[in-house]
């Protein structure tokens, strides 16, 4: 599905841009749409004539599926666009600014605004557009800026009317700006949900609580849990504000060392709640189905209390996919659930395509699981297991996000994996204790406190860890900037890669002369060496003794030896039986060598008039056992 994914994604960009391109140039509207159906009736040619190329049955296959998927992301995303485009929030954008009044829902919780003039901001999504002649219904989404009182009334999960002037967007993720006034109050059309008012106040219980916290603590324990940093969440004033410098400041320089992606919301809080739900499940000894159903219960739950981002919809939808793997009871298979996470998302919302955010998290899981076992065992040789498992899963996410960081910011931080590497160790604790924390806030805020106290132990070392790895201009490296600088690190990255994995095999190879003897030695490191010396060890004994649970005893509780008292009764046995009758066959003289418990063991008879030939597999029985076979 990979393949597929890759296609998808490819396919909608392209689509973007060139309704991007399209909706640009002075020609009317219906020469575009009859470009982009000429555009689609060629693609669909193309799959009409793959089955004429010559080509093996599974490339066919293949090359079909992935021409499909491309028309399927195609058409989702210029329906989508041209949905967008002619939607009645877009053309009052186009047009001369004018008043209107907008009902829109709150999708997001309020946050500082990043506009001057303006004091908060929230993403919402139309309902209704009316300009005082025509009410029309309409489905864009916008960001909501307002100022004063109007901030208290945007609460999320609920309907509200706004009076202000529509504009689009001179940056960000959202094509339209609603500017409220402030001249008409905000009014609430419809109450939000009880799910969206339980989640609100138990946000609001971990902000109250966190206040108490330090400096550091109130701006960077709620960003580590919740996804927010603390100077960008809306409170009601009463408490002591954060300077706002020092946040930015900190903000900036974990921004250069390269761990700001732990202020937001990813995988890694959903695999902390997976494997206590899991180990919950084992404890209760639960059914898988049950077990199933709890996991995709505690991955919405978490969802729904943390910031929505395109790193939490991108990692609760693996996790949903993951949890109907456990009630199948199939293994899990993360290149294949964040393959068809990309197909849902791109074809259920097209614009994601666009999004950094959620190509950050999925290029980052993708290398992780692609490269993070190759370099571990690379990185094994020279390092302890932790300590090789924390830098290849650094390592391999930062190879696959580098060219994306590039498109936003064309700088590299060049310390960013000794800076994960130092805040490795307590990002676990400080995450864990944190949603305690947000968990226990509602109920007892003393409990809560305590628990964001620990988280924010941890989160002053990543503080520091900020200020001496980032503080600095000297820890970034500039580099090109836009799709030219992208592709170029692309390139650098293959390369490096080739000439790493050249020169591993050139080392593996090598020859080392002997001084005094003939030929050259075949190298091989000490590790190897040890490694062999311990396999021939353990073969020796084990041919030497049988199975050794203890080197005092064998598998069968008796001293060493105790299968050759086996074999020498076998042969009285045998001559008991008597000669052996003229032309039946003789066990072969020659011992059959093999390692392990089965080892066949033959024994050597005299010729001639001799007893019966007796051929047994020694299985590290007693000897009593072996007379009654």
């Amino acid at each position: 599905m990979l393949p597929v994914a890759i296609a998808m994604w490819a396919a909608s960009l392209g689509m973007h841009t060139a309704f991007e391109w399209a909706v640009a140039q002075p020609m009317p509207p219906t020469f575009t749409v009859g470009v982009a159906g000429c555009a689609m009736a060629g693609v669909t040619a193309g799959v009409m004539a793959v089955p004429a190329i010559p080509l093996k049955p599974h490339m066919r296959a293949m090359a079909t599926m992935l021409i499909c998927a491309a028309i399927t992301a195609g058409i989702a995303t210029l329906a989508f666009d041209l949905h967008a485009w002619h939607d009645p929030a877009s053309i009052q954008a186009r047009g001369t600014p004018a008043t209107v009044t907008v009902h829109a829902h709150i999708d997001e919780p309020v946050t500082a605004a990043d506009r001057r003039g303006y004091d908060c901001q929230a993403t919402a999504q139309t309902r209704v557009l009316d300009d005082g002649i025509v009410r029309r219904a309409s489905t864009a989404s916008i960001r909501v800026y307002a100022t004063g009182e109007d901030c208290a009334g945007l609460t999320r999960g609920a309907v509200i009317a706004f009076t202000g002037t529509i504009t689009p967007a001179d940056w960000g993720n959202v094509a339209l700006w609603l500017n409220v006034q402030g001249t008409d109050p905000v009014r609430r059309i419809r109450d939000p949900s009880m799910a969206d008012t339980m989640a609100t106040a138990i946000q609001e219980a971990f902000f109250a609580v966190t206040e108490r916290l330090s400096d550091q603590g109130r701006v960077l324990v709620p960003g580590l849990t919740l996804g927010l940093l603390g100077q960008d969440h809306i409170d009601d004033g009463a408490g002591p504000a954060i300077d706002d410098t020092y946040a930015a400041t900190l903000e900036d320089q974990f921004r250069r060392a390269g761990i700001m992606h732990l202020m937001a919301v990813s995988g890694g809080h959903f695999a902390l709640i997976a494997e206590l739900t899991r180990r919950l499940g084992s404890w209760l000894l639960l059914d898988r189905r049950i077990r199933a159903a709890l996991l995709a219960a505690t991955y919405i739950a978490l969802a729904a209390l943390v910031f929505p981002s395109a790193s939490v919809t991108r990692a609760l939808i693996m996790g949903l996919i993951a949890s109907a793997g456990v009630a199948l009871g199939r293994r899990s298979q993360p290149i294949s659930a964040l393959s068809w996470t990309v197909v849902i998302v791109l074809v259920a919302d097209p614009a994601m395509s666009r999004s950094y955010g959620f190509a950050l998290s999925s290029a980052a899981v993708l290398g992780i699981v692609i490269c993070s076992p190759a370099l571990e065992k690379a990185l094994r040789t020279a390092m302890p297991k932790p300590l090789a498992q924390m830098v290849a899963m650094t390592v391999a996410a930062q190879l696959f996000t580098l060219p994306i960081q590039i498109l936003m910011e064309p700088e590299l931080p060049i310390l960013s994996v000794a800076a994960n590497l130092l805040v490795a160790p307590v990002v676990g604790w400080s995450t864990i204790t944190g949603l305690v924390a947000l968990l226990a806030a509602w109920a007892s805020p003393e409990l809560a406190y305590g628990c964001a106290w620990l988280s924010s132990c941890g989160t002053i070392v990543m503080e520091r860890a900020a200020v001496w790895l980032g503080g600095t201009d000297v820890v970034t490296l500039p580099w090109s900037s836009g799709v030219a600088g992208a592709v170029s690190m692309i390139i650098v990255e293959a390369a490096v890669a080739s000439g790493m994995v050249v020169c591993a095999r050139w080392w593996k190879r090598r020859r080392v002369a002997q001084p005094g003897l003939p030929g050259e030695r075949i190298g091989a490191t000490w590790r190897n060496r040890l490694a062999i010396w311990f396999d021939e060890t353990e073969r020796v004994l084990v041919q030497r003794y049988g199975e050794i649970g203890d080197y005092g005893q064998n598998s069968s509780g008796e001293r060493p030896g105790a299968h050759r008292i086996g074999r020498r009764r076998l042969s009285q046995r045998a001559d008991r039986a008597g000669p052996v009758p003229a032309g039946s066959e003789r066990a072969s003289r020659q011992r059959t060598h093999r390692t392990g418990r089965h080892a066949r063991r033959p024994v050597r008879l005299r010729r001639g008039g001799e007893p019966l030939a007796a051929v047994r597999r020694v299985r590290g029985e007693t000897a009593q056992r072996a007379e009654r076979r």
